[in-house]
């Protein structure tokens, strides 16, 4: 690992602007347990240690692991961490056996999961540059690609929940930044404005589901995340940027006020009563992060708000590098004691993944 780079990211240091009165001036003043580098090492290795997550119904990989595996294979690019890499290749190199591995989808079985490791394949492949992932991705894929031949036909059947906004529009979006293909980006913005004109809400928030209209906190984040990640990849003068953007832009600043004291977002955000959930909020911090260092969002209206999130989650995180208070999966309820009542987990990957997207997020935002 790059010594020189290890330094400067545990230093954590970043002037900001050029005429700060201040040469000590920083971004963030994180106390030691709240590096964001040694957070996300913590959850490297955590995932590192533990069984697969598999599905109820089946031996394939549940997609909350793949999208933990995704988080800490970027991670582990960005602090240019081999050892920990190679460690992540050879835990999710079945993959490229597609056709008879079992932890993609069980043999003979009528459901197929092969899309959603692709995320972490595409990972992969980003960070060796090998042809034989970026294949593999394509393999995955391709059953999707076929059903967007007709896209009247996909929007039509879809389930639209909020849920939805994160896989298929991330794995898009970065398989255009690799191949171009403006077809890609025609699919991503497709679903998403169909999406946004069917669950947000006035005040910039996103139902669960067309027909529940509860403010699920990780369903909120579905939505943010999914944003945060297309509006990444999508060229500036796409025609449906700015339809997507204003988007964004409302859901941040319906977002903000509901945060409480402790920097969390709670598990129906806008329920005072609520317990406060981890993944969420997670979610919420990453999209901010992302926002204020890419220019969307205004850093002295947010920045704060992202600090007090990451103390807030780091709080939550135990010795053994299991973010508590994470909401189990969660299917679409009927009424809010539902979501109240959901059993609550330490080290469930839907927490895990979106806590180390944020570390990344951060450790850019100083470094930028």
């Amino acid at each position: 690992m790059n010594l020189r780079l290890i330094c400067s990211l545990i230093c954590c240091t970043v002037i900001v602007g050029c005429n700060s009165n201040k040469d000590s001036d920083k971004i963030f003043s994180f106390p030691r347990e709240a590096d964001p580098l040694r957070v996300g090492i913590l959850l490297t290795e955590n995932l590192l240690s533990r069984e697969y997550m598999l599905r109820a119904d089946d031996a394939a990989i549940h997609y909350a692991e793949i999208l933990t595996a995704d988080g800490a294979i970027h991670f582990t690019r960005l602090i240019k961490d081999t050892s920990l890499f190679l460690q992540l290749e050879e835990r999710y190199k079945c993959f490229l056996e597609r056709e008879n591995c079992e932890l993609i989808a069980p043999k003979n079985s009528e459901r197929t999961y092969k899309f959603q490791p692709s995320l972490a394949v595409l990972g992969m492949y980003t960070w060796t540059g090998e042809q034989k992932y970026l294949d593999c991705v394509f393999d995955l894929i391709k059953e999707r690609w076929k059903r967007w031949e007709n896209p009247d036909e996909v929007l039509a059947n879809a389930r639209y929940w909020a849920d939805d906004m994160y896989f298929g529009s991330t794995v898009e979006t970065r398989l255009y930044k690799i191949t171009g293909d403006p077809a890609a980006m025609e699919r991503v913005t497709m679903w998403q404005k169909a999406y946004v004109d069917s669950l947000q809400l006035p005040n910039g928030l996103f139902k669960h589901t067309t027909d529940v209209p509860f403010l699920w906190g990780r369903g909120v984040g579905w939505s943010a995340v999914g944003l945060t990640n297309t509006l990444m990849g999508l060229p500036e003068n796409h025609p449906k940027r700015k339809y997507l953007m204003d988007s964004y832009l409302r859901l941040m600043e319906g977002v903000l006020p509901y945060q409480t004291s402790n920097g969390l977002w709670r598990q129906l955000i806008d329920h005072p009563d609520a317990w406060e959930e981890t993944s969420g909020s997670a979610m919420f911090a990453y999209s901010m992060a992302t926002g204020i260092r890419l220019g969307w969002l205004e850093a002295e209206k947010y920045l704060g708000a992202v600090e007090k999130a990451w103390i807030g989650l780091v709080a939550k995180l135990n010795e053994n590098g299991e973010l508590e208070e994470v909401c189990v999966g969660t299917n679409k309820k009927t009424t809010a004691e539902d979501y109240l009542d959901r059993p609550r987990r330490a080290g469930d990957h839907h927490g895990q993944g979106p806590l180390l997207w944020t570390a990344e997020a951060l450790i850019l935002l100083e470094n930028e």
